[in-house]
């Protein structure tokens, strides 16, 4: 597995394609910043990403003979990443996160984190895939859209002493092995198992994604 550290970024999943555009990433590979300057969330919106005060993180795959994208949505590659997340983060932390369709991380009425999938297509095929992950680690001013949901952080739930503290270089790299584990669970069934494991984490009252 290839790894990207990196200071200071615009976006790691821009990172993510220039690295793919210059042939630099040949199977799984992950990016990772201490901050973004041009963070990017769903719809265009931006994902606020204060230094050292979060994980900024784009997995990429590489699939040599392509994907069928008929065969195969955004949306399930989304719920897997997000499974993928709340497993991890609960795991880690003992905290119970909640998904909110389709790629926000909540715990309580606290926004934790978001996802952004890209797909990157060439000949009609799938080629790469890029899981671009936020998650608020540290307190810390994050600029909010107007309406937006109030951020938390893991630092907000479980205090500042160092047993706390991991690194977001060690969750990057537990992310990194749960999110392909559960797109090659998306890849073989086509997101119906997929769909059952994010139920289990959804947020109350959220109406569960039916189609792929």
């Amino acid at each position: 597995m290839q790894a990207f550290h990196l200071d200071s970024v615009d976006s790691t999943n821009q990172e993510a394609k220039r690295l793919l555009a210059r042939g630099e990433i040949k199977g799984v590979a992950y990016v990772l910043a201490r901050e973004q300057t041009a963070g990017k969330g769903s719809h265009g919106r931006k994902w606020a990403s204060p230094r050292d005060a979060g994980l900024y993180l784009s997995i990429v795959q590489r699939f040599d003979e392509g994907l069928d994208p008929t065969a195969l949505s955004i949306q399930s590659f989304t719920l897997a990443a997000g499974i993928a997340c709340a497993e991890v983060l609960h795991a880690h932390f003992d905290v119970e996160v909640k998904l909110k369709p389709i790629n926000d991380l909540y715990i309580g009425s606290g926004k934790l984190g978001g996802i952004l999938v890209e797909s990157m297509v060439e000949g009609a095929l799938i080629r790469s895939l890029i899981t671009g992950v936020g998650v608020n680690l540290c307190a810390a001013d994050r600029a909010l859209l107007k309406g937006a949901s109030p951020a938390v952080a893991i630092e907000d739930l479980l205090g500042s002493s160092e047993e706390h503290r991991l690194s977001a270089s060690l969750l990057a790299t537990d992310m990194v092995t749960s999110v392909t584990s559960w797109n090659s669970v998306a890849i073989a069934d086509g997101g119906s198992t997929i769909l059952a494991a994010w139920e289990r984490w959804k947020l109350p009252g959220s109406v569960s994604p039916v189609r792929f």
